[in-house]
This record gives C-alpha cells, structure tokens and sequence, in this order.
C-alpha cells in the first residue's frame, strides 16, 4: 500500500486524454472554438480513478464551485505531470473538462484533477 492509501489497482477505468488538434481551426477572431468534437484529438490513453462528487460535498464546497461534478486521479508521472486544464477526458463516451489538477501532497504519487461534465 502506498503513503495515499491506495494501490496501483485503484485505477482501474480507462479514459482518454483529449488536447486540442494543432491544425483546430480558427474563426475570425483568433480563436479556437472547443465545442467541436473535431477540434479535439487523443493524446494519450491511462488508467484513472473517476470520482463522482456526491450531494453533500457539492453542499459543503457550492460556496468554493459547485460546478465541479468529479475528481480524476492518475498515478504521478512524468505524462500525468503533463497534463494541462487545456486539455479534457473522455471516460465512457462522456466529457469531462479539467478545471484545476495538483500534485496531492506534494508527494509525487498521485496527480488529482478537478473536473466538470460537459453536457452537450
């Protein structure tokens, strides 16, 4: 077991990591308009975790933002390192976009996202 409680075997859904295409087209004003699925390409496939914020704590943290719906969580490396708020999930054919991510406790072993489902 890990100094986080959890183990390797913890990340067990597979999601794919979505950046926006270098070729993404841009409208008149400069910019890139995110809502189309073609602007989007997968950078990389990983296991996470996927947690589902429940009622209470999206009571207890409205104050702070209530719009974030789930925590993701990969295993601390350099890829997991990489990744932006710029970039999104897919898990199960849904979206989810990335609004803060940390190095929790600074350890080095787990790389937790804040996110939002986007409904389309």
């Amino acid at each position: 077991m890990t100094s986080t409680g959890l183990e390797p075997g913890d990340f067990d859904r597979r999601v794919e990591i979505l950046r926006i295409r270098a070729d993404a087209i841009v409208d008149a004003n400069g910019e890139i308009d995110r809502t189309r699925a073609d602007t989007w390409e997968v950078w990389r496939r990983r296991w996470a975790r996927v947690i589902p914020r429940d009622g209470r704590e999206f009571w207890r943290l409205e104050a702070v933002d209530a719009a974030i719906t789930h925590v993701i969580q990969f295993l601390h490396d350099r890829e997991s390192s990489a990744i932006t708020t710029d970039m999104r999930v897919r898990f199960q054919g849904r979206i989810f976009e990335l609004t803060s991510g940390i190095n929790v406790e600074e350890a080095d072993r787990i790389m937790q996202f804040q996110a939002v489902e986007r409904i389309a």
